[in-house]
């Protein structure tokens, strides 16, 4: 799982076509060489966020996904 998710990380890393518009795992990245642990900490929850709320609007939806199967 983790060479997955670092091979996705340095595949964009390579591949962004935009300098000047990175993704935001690599503007993150970038981000945390330069900044101070609080700028750190406030833009990765600032980022996290928009799952966070897509979560909180269909949870209902993925919690029956994960239950229903395991009562059959």
């Amino acid at each position: 799982m983790f060479n997955f998710a670092w091979w996705a990380f340095t595949y964009l890393l390579l591949v962004c076509p935009n300098k000047d518009i990175p993704v935001l795992a690599v503007w993150l990245y970038k981000f945390q060489q330069t900044a101070g642990i609080p700028a750190v900490f406030v833009s990765i929850i600032v980022t996290s966020l928009p799952t966070l709320l897509v979560f909180m609007i269909t949870q209902r939806t993925v919690m029956r996904g994960i239950v229903v199967p395991a009562e059959k």
